[in-house]
C-alpha cells in the first residue's frame, strides 16, 4: 500500500509541475503585447512604393522557445492569396531572409526590441546594400500596431509604407 501511495505522490507531482510549466508558458505570451491576431487596416495604411497592393492582410503572432513567429496571409490586388510564415528574434543578430515569390533576391535582417512598445527591423540584400529600416510602434492600449518602412526598391528610388494593424 505504501507503494501505490508513493507512486500517486509522484505522478501528482509530476502532472503539477506540467501544469505549472505550461501555465507559466502561456502567462509569458500573453504578456507580450505583440502576442495575438492582427488585421491590416487599409484605410489607416499607406505605400509609395510601386507593386502589387495588398488588398487585405492576417497575422497570427505567437511565442516559441523565444522565437516570435508570425504566420501571416494576405490577399492582393492581382488577386493572388499569400500565405507565409517565419520565426523572428530581437536580438540584434543579422539573419539571412528569402522572401516567398521574391525570385532570386534574398536579404540579411535584424530585428531588434527597443521597449515593450517599439521593435524594429533592418533589411539589407546580400549584396550589403541598404534596403529598408522598418519601425514598428505598439499603442499604448495594446490595439493598433504601426509598422513604417523606410528603404530603397529594386530601381534604387527611395520608398515610405505604412501599415496599421488591428488587434481582434
Amino acid at each position: 500500500m505504501k507503494t501505490i501511495g508513493m507512486k500517486v505522490i509522484k505522478l501528482t507531482t509530476v502532472l503539477a509541475i506540467g501544469i505549472a510549466m505550461f501555465a507559466g508558458s502561456a502567462f509569458a505570451q500573453s504578456n507580450d503585447p505583440f502576442v495575438g491576431t492582427w488585421e491590416l487596416n487599409l484605410a489607416k495604411s499607406s505605400r509609395s512604393a510601386p507593386g502589387v497592393l495588398p488588398l487585405s492582410g492576417l497575422e497570427i503572432v505567437t511565442i516559441e522557445d523565444g522565437w516570435t513567429i508570425i504566420q501571416a496571409k494576405n490577399f492582393n490586388s492581382e488577386g493572388t492569396v499569400g500565405i507565409s510564415g517565419r520565426a523572428v528574434k530581437f536580438d540584434g543578430v543579422a539573419r539571412a531572409y528569402a522572401p516567398p515569390n521574391a525570385g532570386n533576391w534574398a536579404a540579411m535582417q535584424t530585428f531588434s526590441k527597443t521597449d515593450d512598445y517599439h521593435l524594429n527591423m533592418t533589411q539589407a540584400a546580400l549584396t550589403g546594400v541598404r534596403r529598408s529600416t522598418v519601425v514598428i510602434v505598439l499603442s499604448p492600449d495594446g490595439k493598433t500596431r504601426t509598422e513604417t518602412n523606410n528603404g530603397i526598391d529594386q530601381d534604387n528610388k527611395p520608398f515610405t509604407n505604412v501599415s496599421v494593424w488591428d488587434k481582434r
